[in-house]
Formats: C-alpha cells, structure tokens, sequence
C-alpha cells in the first residue's frame, strides 16, 4: 500500500486522490476463537474489519471507533466526491451521517452491533440471545483483544435484536427476489 501511494504522491496525483483500504473480512484472535461458543455467531472476531480512508481535506490520523459497516463504503465515497447518493444504498456517509446499529449476519446467526456493545443471537430463535461489550484489548498487541464482558440482556435489548432479525428477514426478500435495485427502463 505504501508503495501505490508514494507512487501516486511521486506523480503528482496525491491531492485529487481517494484512497480506501478495507478487509472483506475479519481474523479473530485465539481467545476470541476460544469464546465462540460462549458468544455466539457472528461477533467481533467474525466481525470487525479495518477501515481507512485517506483524502484530500481529511485529517491525517483520526481514529474513529464508531460501529460502521462494509455498506457504508460507497455512501462515503460519494460524499468525499460531492456527490449526490441514491436511496439505493443501505449504508450510510461516516463523515455526514450520525452513527447508527449495524446489523451482521453469519452461519445461522445475527448481530446487532453499537458503539462496542453486541447483541448475539440466532436467526431462528430469539431466546438464544447474548449481550456482550467488547473489550479491545491492548493497542501494543491486537492479537489478545478477547470478547469482553458478557452482560444482562434486557426486554429493550430482546425488542431491538426481534426488529433486527425482522429486518434481515426483509433484506433476504429482496435479494431472493431480485428487488434490490428497483428496475429502471433505459432510455
């Protein structure tokens, strides 16, 4: 990475240029590895993947710990860009927009994440839920972040995954349906 921006720097682009550098997916670390089946699926070491963006009027070096999701990369783009998004998109523009839950779905089961609380839980079944608040752990060693603390769910919390899951099973509609995109004829 560092080669493509020197590159990009050396040729004279480095202000009109946009860089994001992102995972497609997570790496958990051993004891989060070991606390899966305490925990439930997907949770942060399923889950959590860097984000960085890079541009033109933003500040080198901010940290954001916000919950954010790989959906939220195109908005984003857009907005860096000055343009205008379509309501097609499910994310949002992390610069613009005010945080929000972020909804992660693997192996059967579901997470509704915010700020570093967790709500695990199954897809199927609303009584297997686990509310964790994640610890990151030591900055001088990533690879010992552990899972946390977990915590007592509580009716609002059981509300929020039930609307959580509602809101997957809509999405999963869509996609079965193709209907994510509205069609459009072309002129």
């Amino acid at each position: 990475m560092g080669e493509v921006v020197e590159h990009v720097k050396a040729a004279g682009r480095w202000d009109r240029t946009l860089f994001v550098f992102t995972g497609d997916h997570a790496q958990p670390s051993d004891q989060q590895l070991a606390g899966d089946a305490d925990v439930g699926l997907p949770n942060a070491g399923r889950t959590w993947t860097g984000l960085m963006f890079a541009a033109p009027g933003l500040p080198g070096g901010t940290i954001r710990t916000d919950t954010a999701s790989h959906v939220d990369v195109a908005p984003t783009i857009l907005g860096l860009l000055g343009l205008a998004r379509e309501n097609h998109f499910l994310g949002r523009d992390l610069f613009r927009d005010p945080p929000r839950p972020t909804v992660a779905v693997l192996s059967g089961g579901v997470s509704l994440i915010h700020d570093d609380i967790m709500l695990v839980g199954s897809y199927a079944a609303s009584e297997s839920l686990v509310k964790v608040r994640y610890d990151e752990g030591p900055l001088d060693d990533p690879s010992r972040c552990g899972h946390g603390t977990i915590l007592a769910v509580t009716p609002a919390d059981r509300e929020a995954f039930a609307q959580a899951r509602t809101a997957v099973a809509a999405y999963a509609w869509l996609i079965d349906h193709d209907q994510l995109v509205p069609s459009t004829s072309i002129k």
